[in-house]
């Protein structure tokens, strides 16, 4: 006998001649000579075909499951190989060998973990299998992705559990009386054809609890374990996700009053969305006008408050769409609240809650967190750093941390356990709905907030390291997102998305989907999924970050859902060009090369900082035609003239890609803030000349703001934005609280310079906070009346966008009719777009929109060839400069003020 250790676990392995009868029997002993496992390239991708590493040797390797190493068989290196799949078309050039095991000893192999083993080497591999796993379950009829009851499913008899396990060797349900009492545990029976366990009992009913129970082997630990976990299919659970509930979702206890009735807003063709990004935390978290216990959640939205008040006149205006950052249930916020830090909250309870990593004795119990960071001075870094000590504590994040992928958040709702979070979240859908709002759900299904055994585990737990993407080598978890990347090209997981979002559109009513770095999944994923979408919300629109980064960049496993691949698909990606060119390029560095970095919107050129570069001339003009194609929707064949050239979408560059990459104007989100980096605000106090004046900071943002709004493809709008939202210049404020991320929609600040953003993220730039907060003085800060007028300016370009179906045209053809972009003959800076309705016949009011496009720090005079007249909606904005302005009749001209764009019109 030999002693074999692994990763602390000791094995006795018998050294002798292995004989099966289902393989070619091994003709000598082998002997297990490797003390730790090596490495996990070796990928079991088929029942025929095992790819080891193209470095590895071509003969001698044996394959054997953990639990019956006598039961090895040879590999033999495949003469011919088979085709490598979409999915690992990053194994292709991996030597393939081939093996002659039964389906059903495959299936048993599996449930013990499988390794590979070159007795010359000493070299032991663990199997990556999850490619098999798709092959044995996903391929045939009647198999675990044709399934479509997975859940709990109550009916009139009982409830019906079904759980995808393939690997697991035994599984039971836990059930649980409403009030969490333990009920019974029943077992769960295994279908050999789908891996899928299941039962149906009469033991539960509605509103019951449960978890399941599975003793399966487990990777990360090399042995087999019993875990108990909440059900990946969930559809409600208990405070702090620990139990998942039986529910109906068509059943009326699980609806608000007037859900069946309510009425959901609807639009032609995606072209005409306007989306506003918002953070349910964000909107109420620190509205005044509102009680402390409704502040924060789905059901402020019910509310007559400040934020309310405002979402409805951003409404009126024109805003259509409401973009909800992650309000699936999160694993990073505590549902308890009795368990979280609220900045209302006394220090006592902050640090009955912190004590461990809090010195308590110099705070007075009695006064608040907000009272206490109020106190600070806003040039010190005291609010950042105690900020920075009780974060894991508080009420807040973004979101980006999935832990169920089909239930609401509940630390969102006044009552976090069962069904009333569901109830709490459809109201805050029917309320939207009823403003005039359709309602997009931010969702993350390229990565879990944890895996293996971890406590918030599911995935990983019941079928471990199948719904993870694996790297070819090591077999670790990718995490290039952040987190623990989920393998959505693999069948189950990427029936889980659908699954998922065909409840989302089904039972809550969401009338489209934003998907974090959707990159990272395939193209042919995301379109199948959005057929299955559409085919219950037709007008249903998708749209995300399409990314190209990290271990699947440049297609390398799949075609991804990246910008480059989809052109012409109509699912919306964010265009990091127009954005470029607006904020100024290079949006992650810091120190003193942020001023050095100005874009259109922050002064290059026209009004240089005193760090402007050598080539700033060359860096206007590339951003400027970066900015020219973004007003023609990014098309890849849009033509515009710049300077006196023409220039098309896909000649001008970006990094090493072509700018232009769209094929439809609905294929492309133009944005100059969310909610990722420094708010626009921030971003250009930054870079701005320190002696310029408030007005003209005022109006470079404004400006900044409506470049979006009057390009081709959708409009995207971060919430407070329009108020010079401001985060005190924090990079990155995911988890960073309230006192950095609140909205005041009663006008009276925009949270300028409440203390120094978070050392951990933006320290190095501390220094060029100071400089330019001290160095602006008053010319950055705010006051009531500079936030209303910046609000007002707004909505009169929402207001100007809607009047005229000219501005969100439908198809790459009408926009090459009807669009045109020229610089102005004499002045750097400025352009002219104009939109021709002659052969389109689409605007009922107006022959001709333009706009004229000011950047410069000078008034530009504009020579309009036509009878033309300011747009009616510029004269709503009190206190403007633009309210004197008059086209010139006589000789058609008119003069735009510095920093400004002005919409004129020639009617029909």
């Amino acid at each position: 006998m030999r002693l074999l250790i692994c990763y602390g676990l000791t094995l006795w392995f018998a050294m002798s001649s292995v004989t099966t009868s289902h393989a070619e029997p091994l003709s000598s002993s082998w002997v297990h000579q490797a003390a730790e496992i090596s490495q996990q390239a070796a990928h079991w991708v088929s029942p025929t075909q095992v790819l080891l590493a193209p470095d590895a040797p071509k003969s001698g390797w044996i394959l054997y499951p953990r639990d019956n190493p006598n039961a090895a068989v040879k590999l033999s290196l495949s003469a011919n190989a088979a085709p490598v799949k979409e999915g690992y078309w990053h194994l292709a050039k991996w030597q393939s060998f081939k093996n002659s095991l039964p389906i059903p000893t495959i299936k048993q192999w599996l449930k013990s973990g499988v390794y590979v083993f070159h007795p010359a080497t000493g070299d032991r591999q663990l199997v990556q299998t999850g490619w098999l796993l798709d092959a044995l379950y996903t391929e045939g009829k009647q198999d675990a992705n044709e399934y479509q009851g997975f859940g709990a499913t109550p009916h009139e008899t009982g409830v019906t559990f079904a759980v995808w396990a393939p690997t697991a060797q035994e599984m039971s349900v836990v059930l649980y009386h409403p009030d969490k009492q333990l009920k019974k545990t029943l077992p769960l029976k295994w279908n050999r054809t789908s891996g899928i366990w299941s039962l149906t009992t009469t033991e539960a009913s509605h509103l019951d609890f449960y978890q399941y129970r599975a003793k399966v082997f487990h990777p990360s630990i090399q042995r087999v374990v019993t875990v108990t976990t909440t059900d990946p299919y969930s559809l409600s659970l208990s405070t702090n996700s620990r139990h998942s509930q039986v529910v109906d979702l068509n059943a009326n206890y699980s609806k608000p009053k007037g859900w069946d009735q309510q009425r959901r807003p609807a639009l032609e063709r995606p072209e005409q969305h306007i989306i506003y990004e918002m953070h349910v935390g964000d909107f109420s978290g620190t509205d005044e006008s509102i009680p402390a216990s409704l502040r924060g959640t789905y059901e402020a939205f019910q509310t007559q408050s400040n934020g309310v008040k405002h979402l409805t006149s951003l409404t009126n205006a024109g805003i259509n769409t409401a973009h909800l950052l992650p309000v699936f249930d999160i694993g990073t916020v505590n549902e308890d609240v009795n368990q979280r830090i609220a900045l209302h909250d006394p220090m006592r309870k902050v640090c009955a809650l912190a004590k461990h990593v809090l010195n308590c004795t110099q705070f007075n119990p009695d006064q608040t967190l907000l009272s206490l960071l109020n106190s600070y001075s806003p040039d010190s870094a005291k609010a950042q750093a105690l900020l920075e000590i009780i974060r894991p504590f508080d009420d807040y994040n973004w979101g980006y941390d999935p832990f169920h992928y089909t239930v609401p958040e509940g630390s969102y709702s006044q009552t976090p356990d069962g069904i009333a979070r569901i109830i709490a979240f459809r109201d805050m859908v029917k309320t939207l709905h009823n403003l005039g709002l359709r309602v997009v759900m931010d969702v993350v299904y390229n990565h879990t907030h944890a895996s293996g055994l971890r406590k918030q585990s599911v995935l990983d737990k019941l079928v471990p390291n199948y719904y993870h993407r694996l790297h070819p080598m090591t077999g670790q978890i990718e995490q290039s997102t952040c987190c623990d990347n989920t393998a959505t090209e693999r069948v189950m997981m990427g029936k889980l998305m659908t699954d998922s979002l065909l409840v989302w559109t089904r039972a809550y009513a969401i009338d489209g989907f934003r998907f974090d770095l959707m990159g990272h999944q395939p193209k042919s994923l995301m379109l199948a999924a959005r057929e299955q979408v559409t085919a219950i919300d037709p007008d249903n629109y998708f749209y995300g970050e399409g990314w190209n980064f990290g271990e699947v960049a440049n297609n390398q496993r799949f075609t991804q859902a990246s910008q480059l691949n989809l052109g012409g698909t109509e699912i919306g990606t964010f265009s990091d060009r127009l954005r470029d060119a607006v904020r100024g390029p290079n949006f992650n560095i810091s120190g003193d090369t942020i001023r050095k970095s100005q874009g259109i919107g922050n002064g290059i050129l026209m009004a240089a900082n005193e760090s402007s570069p050598s080539d700033a001339e060359a860096q206007h003009s590339h951003q400027w035609l970066l900015l020219m194609l973004g007003l023609g929707g990014n098309l890849s064949d849009f033509q515009w003239h710049y300077n006196g050239q023409e220039y098309q979408g896909d000649a001008i560059t970006y990094g090493y890609d072509m700018a232009g990459y769209a094929n439809d104007p609905a294929d492309t989100i133009h944005y100059v803030s969310k909610h990722d980096n420094q708010t626009l605000w921030d971003n250009h106090q930054y870079r701005l000349p320190l002696t310029m004046d408030k007005i003209s900071r005022l109006k470079l943002h404004l400006q900044s703001l409506t470049f979006p709004l009057i390009a081709q493809g959708i409009p995207f709008i971060h919430m407070g934005s329009e108020l010079a939202r401001s985060k005190s210049f924090l990079r990155d404020s995911y988890d960073y609280g309230h006192w950095f991320n609140q909205v005041d929609f009663a006008y009276q600040t925009n949270n300028f310079h409440v203390g120094l953003p978070p050392a951990v993220k933006d320290e190095v730039n501390w220094p060029v906070v100071r400089k330019v907060v001290a160095g602006a003085s008053s010319e950055v800060r705010l006051n009531s009346s500079d936030i209303q007028w910046l609000n007002q300016g707004f909505k009169v370009w929402l207001t100007i966008r809607n009047s005229s179906p000219l501005f969100s045209l439908p198809t790459k053809d009408t926009i090459q009719q009807a669009v045109s972009v020229d610089s102005h003959p004499n002045t750097a800076g400025a352009a002219t777009l104009t939109l021709d309705d002659s052969q389109l016949n689409l605007d009922q009011n107006y022959e001709k929109v333009a706009v004229l496009i000011n950047t410069s720090a000078s008034p530009v005079t504009f020579n309009l060839k036509g009878m033309w007249q300011l747009h009616p909606a510029h004269h709503s904005m009190d206190a403007s400069q633009v309210q004197t302005l008059k086209v010139n009749t006589k000789n058609s001209q008119l003069t735009v003020p510095s920093f400004t764009n002005l919409a004129v019109v020639l009617e029909e």
